[in-house]
């Protein structure tokens, strides 16, 4: 309980986690033009609202659910992500 009471009274805290959970408010999404994946492993909870709001934010970005995957995707499902990635690429290559 310490380390979180430490945490709550550190100068920076409150506006690194306004960052951590609600980036939609401080980045304009809408100027991204580039090809988006977004990407959601289906044992992570921690950023389950997130995926959802910037696949609305991010205009033409395209969702992806990742079975078996948590917080870090690309440690649990390296193959899958690797996939994403390349499909980015290759949507980017033909703009």
């Amino acid at each position: 309980m310490d380390l979180v009471r430490g945490f709550a009274e550190a100068p920076a805290f409150w506006r690194l986690l306004r960052s951590a959970v609600l980036p939609e408010v401080t980045v304009d999404y809408g100027s991204v033009t580039c090809p988006v994946r977004i990407a959601q492993g289906t044992s992570d909870v921690l950023v389950l609202s997130q995926a959802a709001w910037l696949r609305v934010l991010v205009p033409g970005a395209r969702f992806r659910v990742l079975p078996l995957a948590g917080h870090s995707a690309i440690a649990d499902v390296p193959q899958r992500v690797l996939r994403l990635v390349e499909e980015a690429a290759d949507a980017a290559g033909r703009r």
